[in-house]
């Protein structure tokens, strides 16, 4: 996306933070502004990347239904096979990733309000 879309505010009206709950994400992921007064478009994505990367805690993984840590595990698999060279066994030491709850569910595509506000 060119500067000009990702400095442009998330949101209208413009807010001073957003809040991401998905479904299949036991986290709620926070968006705060890295340098206008408002959340931009860049600090969204940049928060999802960020938060989507982070390692997942053991203890997070067991709460995961059963059905669900196969499926985890599965897209981690299928996320570290597309892999090669020094990054693939690098990726393989950090273990699954917070993405990886996402499943086969990995397209973005925009963010509504939720309806309890």
């Amino acid at each position: 996306l060119p500067p000009s879309i990702l400095g442009e505010a998330a949101t209208i009206p413009s807010l001073h933070s957003i809040f991401i709950k998905c479904e299949l994400l036991p986290w709620t992921i926070s968006i705060l502004p890295s340098s206008q007064t408002f959340v931009t478009v860049a600090d969204v994505l940049g928060g999802l990347y960020r938060a989507l990367r982070t390692p997942v805690l053991p203890a997070e993984f067991k709460r995961a239904t059963p059905l669900d840590q196969t499926r985890i595990t599965d897209a981690f698999y299928l996320r570290f096979e597309k892999l090669s060279g020094p990054q693939r066994d690098l990726e393989y030491q950090k273990g699954a990733k917070r993405i990886d709850f996402l499943m086969e569910r990995r397209r973005f595509v925009g963010l509504s309000p939720l309806k309890d506000g």
